[in-house]
């Protein structure tokens, strides 16, 4: 059966657009389709209703931490980084993590010293009980994603997404009501 499997990907944006786009092509070429923010658009619901959303649709989730906490929810105090990890852990979804290391530190990405010990808890959070991998550049970084997602592929199948072949019964009925045999009924690909 040729299933694709759908992979939300977060991490704070504006310290790791780089890595993003790395990861997000490297899923690609494993026919896995990224979801994450900068595929959301302008709509009437909130910010986390739509993250909610995407991350419940996904079959994996990959947590990718660098330099920066990122944008605090006010409702919780905790990044919308964090809360996305621990909503999808909540959900049962497969969580792959990789953290940085040795990562240049550019002024325009130093945050609050409440904002660093933030990061730091939370890096170390994730770091226990689980398996995490330790990247320091965008294509080290695709590089273990990619057989990261493979493998939680084979050891944690999830529903994905199958191709839908055959006509629903409203359709068969409309087309057996319009003459046409019921051999013509599948989709052809």
């Amino acid at each position: 059966m040729d299933k694709r499997y759908t992979v939300f990907v977060s991490s704070t944006f504006k310290d790791l657009v780089d890595a993003r786009w790395a990861v997000a092509r490297a899923l690609m070429r494993l026919n896995l389709i990224p979801l994450g923010m900068e595929n959301f658009t302008a709509s009437d619901k909130s910010q986390w209703e739509i993250i909610k959303k995407t991350i419940d649709l996904s079959d994996y989730y990959v947590l990718i931490l660098g330099n920066c906490y990122g944008s605090i929810d006010p409702e919780t105090g905790i990044s919308y980084t964090e809360k996305e990890y621990r909503y999808a852990l909540e959900q049962g979804i497969p969580c792959l993590t990789f953290v940085s290391k040795d990562l240049p530190l550019k002024p325009e990405h130093i945050e609050s010293d409440e904002h660093r010990q933030k990061l730091k808890a939370f890096r170390d959070e994730v770091s226990v009980g689980r398996m995490v991998d330790f990247w320091s550049n965008p294509d080290e970084l695709s590089g273990k994603v990619l057989t990261a997602a493979h493998l939680a592929t084979l050891d944690s199948p999830r529903p994905g997404w199958v191709r839908n072949r055959e006509t629903s019964p409203e359709v068969s009925e409309e087309l057996a009501r319009f003459g046409v045999p019921p051999e013509n009924w599948t989709v052809s690909s």
